[in-house]
């Protein structure tokens, strides 16, 4: 906005300029052809910034906004007039955004037209190339500080909520399909892999988490530079890393298996199925980090349209090579990777055909320690969570086995994967919250940070509360998705009563580690991370059973959830107190 803009000694025409960043300018006069007097193009780079064409018109680029000032850009009593031709273009989907026009009035009007990313002067008769000037491409986020939050946060929400859902759906449909064509073994076999999957998981969470908070706070700041290098670097970090997790996993499979709590029975479809999954981690990893990097920039419905793609193909599949095929745990296994590749490719596609706000660039696909450094600091909560996830599903299916044998494994692995459902749309609606969060604070728009922190919670507990009213009410009904076996079903309906008592606290538990995440506090997301799996359930399961038996396990689950809830609440209020006083 014109308001935004200084006079640093003098007038426009004979001083430097600065914008609302603080960055100085130099009036960089442009010749007819769009080009400095020095010949070189001139680049809008900052969302306030400032040109002069050689007639002496002052024009500022403001988001998707170009505006022309009057000659010397300077009204009464010194201040900066506004006025000229605002050429706002309506269509914010397809460009050009609009023009700018020059000149003295006599005749000798040049006209620039903004076409995409480019500002582009018009070719004359015979001449085949026309002279181009980059426009900065804020427009494209600065909904993110304008439009209204709940609305904002259904948008982003929504897409992204539908795409965790969507992705867990993959564990999920291989285990529904299991466990009606191969039989309650299958369950538990996909439980012991489970844990080994969130190993995997949890380096592609680390650096696209992290690098999506980078990401989102640099192009609120709008250094879009910056934000293509961290999401160069967090490419080539998920392909190192995880090439070497899968060579161990096929070097060491039966011994990691067996320590994970594979039984006799439990290891042979254990192996079948990990086998071929194992091979598909590289694409599985990639996936995870491509889809949170595309949602970091504001892109949730392309993010969406990647998960969906490979979760709706892998439920197609699956049917077709367990029971057409007669591959059991193997065809749901096939049906995954297939499914996991198609969703890479997509997402894949999205930089070759330049659909990104960031782009993957060639020269900026190398890791910087630099970077890469930050990206694992902000993701570590997020690592925290997903290889504690791991541990956790480590020591619960030992100690599963301990006292209640493969059919609690079986019965565990079930709920487990029926409270993913209820939690997976909370994640996604935190995830769409979180380039809104990242975005305003580095925007300095506290008051939006606020805000935004205040809706999420409420829709995220919301919809925790939906889904634990179907658990607690129709236990029997969501445990039915998974087997038949009526015995089964009964028992395990009772333990999932005792486990999701709880589970509305846990969004706000959520909402606040992904806060702190979003404005890059490290050591609050990290406790909070920390907090639910490693300081408190962990303990309490290996406290509990040996004075409660097989109770004591299920019973850990809520008052875990409980305390790290109230954790949560206290670091909150004291946040919210601070920004009131930023």
């Amino acid at each position: 906005m014109c308001s935004n803009i200084g006079v640093k000694g003098g007038l426009y025409g004979t001083s430097n300029l600065i914008s609302k960043s603080g960055k100085n300018y130099r009036y960089p006069r442009l010749s007819s052809w769009g080009s400095n007097t020095d010949g070189s193009s001139y680049i809008f780079t900052d969302p306030k910034d400032l040109a002069l064409d050689k007639w002496g018109n002052l024009y500022v680029a403001d988001g998707n906004k170009i505006t022309r000032i009057n000659s010397y850009g300077v009204g009464r009593r010194g201040r900066p007039l506004c006025g000229g031709n605002d050429v706002r273009q309506q269509d914010k989907e397809n460009y050009p955004l609009g023009i700018i026009r020059s000149g003295s009035g006599r005749g000798d009007e040049k006209t620039f037209i903004i076409s995409g990313l480019r500002l582009v002067r018009p070719c004359p008769f015979g001449r085949k190339k026309c002279t181009i000037v980059r426009v900065n491409t804020s427009h494209r986020t600065a909904y993110l500080e304008n439009e209204k939050i709940f609305p904002l946060l259904i948008k982003m929400g929504t897409p992204a909520a539908v795409g965790m859902l969507v992705n867990a759906l993959y564990n999920i449909v291989d285990t529904i399909f299991v466990g009606h064509g191969v039989g309650p073994l299958a369950i538990a076999a996909l439980s012991i892999v489970f844990p080994i999957q969130m190993i995997v998981s949890s380096v592609a969470q680390a650096t696209g988490v992290g690098t999506a908070s980078i990401v989102s706070r640099r192009l609120g700041e709008k250094r879009h530079g910056e934000a293509a290098r961290a999401v160069g670097t967090a490419y080539a970090t998920v392909i190192l890393v995880n090439t070497i997790l899968v060579g161990l996993l096929f070097a060491f499979m039966r011994p990691i298996l067996s320590f994970f709590g594979a039984s006799e029975e439990i290891m042979p479809l254990a192996m079948e199925y990990l086998g071929i999954v194992g091979a598909g981690f590289f694409f599985f990893a990639l996936s995870m980090c491509a889809s949170t990097l595309v949602r970091s920039e504001g892109n949730t419905k392309a993010s969406m349209k990647g998960m969906l793609l490979g979760a709706g193909l892998n439920t197609i599949l699956d049917p077709i090579f367990i029971f057409g095929f007669g591959l059991g745990v193997r065809g749901a296994a096939i049906a995954t990777v297939i499914s996991q590749v198609a969703s890479v490719l997509y997402l894949a596609s999205l930089y070759a055909r330049k659909k990104t706000v960031v782009p993957l660039v060639a020269s900026e696909f190398r890791i910087r320690p630099k970077i890469l450094g930050q990206s694992f600091l902000l993701g570590t909560p997020a690592f925290i969570q997903s290889a504690g996830m791991s541990l956790l599903m480590l020591l619960v299916n030992t100690s599963l086995g301990r006292y209640g044998g493969d059919s609690a494994i079986t019965t565990f692995g079930m709920i487990h994967r029926l409270n993913m459902i209820v939690i997976m749309p909370v994640l996604g609606i935190v995830q769409g919250f979180q380039p809104i969060a990242g975005y305003n604070y580095g925007a300095q728009r506290y008051d939006r940070v606020k805000a935004s922190l205040k809706t999420t919670i409420l829709t995220a507990v919301g919809l925790a509360t939906i889904g634990y009213a179907f658990m607690m009410f129709l236990p029997r009904l969501g445990m039915g998705f998974f087997t038949s076996d009526g015995a089964l079903v009964a028992s395990s309906a009772r333990v999932l009563r005792i486990m999701v008592m709880f589970v509305p606290l846990a969004a706000v538990q959520i909402t606040g580690a992904t806060y702190f995440q979003a404005i890059g506090k490290a050591t609050e997301s990290m406790v909070l991370g920390l907090s639910r799996q490693f300081f408190i359930l962990i303990p309490l399961i290996l406290l509990f059973p040996p004075l409660f038996g097989l109770d004591g396990i299920w019973m850990a689950y809520p008052l875990a959830d409980l305390i790290s809830s109230a954790i949560t609440t206290s670091l909150l209020i004291r946040e919210v107190r601070r920004l009131g006083k930023v």
